[in-house]
């Protein structure tokens, strides 16, 4: 083979592996593409407004029944309150801190129409998906807004339910003369009421029943005061 031969022959190979190389990352390039486009390397997204039901935590089960707000700033609050930060991570995951333990830590994202779960090997958050303005539109029109007291032996309990979903309560024992308050939010949605308070006998999901002038929740009838 002459000079002029082997410059043929090296100039076809590295036309043929050009070639090769461009195949390559334009099959690469549409695997990307197709990858974004099914959302497996988009960045989690999880701000919106949650009722946080269960904490399990090194084997511990907990309800708080506390609202938390995933702002799309990076910054989440528990009952209207800074409470740490968040941010997305690779895949399908998330970083999230708190006010006490400032170490960001890694949960992945499982998602569905009803409820948000971040998992790790820790434990698991489970929390349930509210909308917001829908439910500040229920607690409007129902029947809640104002003053109710319970009163039975001893101990009364006054609850307070103002717009837009601010919920308090005062409770009291006479005999032992002392008196108990507590705050949150309240959100109403066909004849039930989720309580999410600090302070407060009454916090959780309960059914709430018209009776007379009246209405009872847990067991208890409350009237107007």
């Amino acid at each position: 083979m002459t000079g002029n031969d082997n410059k043929k022959a090296f100039s076809f190979m590295l036309s043929a592996l050009s070639s090769k190389l461009k195949k390559r990352k334009e099959k690469n390039m549409k695997k990307l593409i197709l990858l974004l486009s099914m959302g497996l390397l988009q960045a989690k997204d999880i701000s919106g407004t949650y009722i946080v039901t269960t904490v399990i935590e090194n084997g511990k089960t907990e309800h708080p029944n506390a609202e938390v707000t995933f702002k799309s700033d990076g910054k989440y609050y528990m009952m209207g309150a800074p409470f740490g930060q968040w941010k997305s991570s690779s895949g399908n995951t998330v970083l999230l801190n708190t006010a006490f333990e400032p170490k960001f830590e890694k949960y992945t994202v499982i998602n569905s129409a009803n409820e948000l779960i971040l998992q790790n090997a820790k434990g698991k958050l489970v929390y349930k998906k509210i909308n917001k303005q829908e439910s500040i539109k229920n607690n409007a029109n129902s029947m809640l807004l104002g003053s109710w007291i319970y009163k039975k032996g001893n101990n009364s309990q006054k609850i307070i339910f103002s717009k837009p979903d601010n919920f308090k309560c005062i409770e009291q024992n006479y005999l032992e003369n002392s008196i108990t308050k507590g705050s949150g939010k309240w959100l109403y949605n066909n004849n039930s009421i989720t309580i999410t308070a600090f302070g407060c006998s009454l916090s959780g999901k309960y059914k709430v029943k018209k009776s007379g002038n009246g209405i009872v929740i847990d067991g208890k009838k409350f009237v107007r005061e």
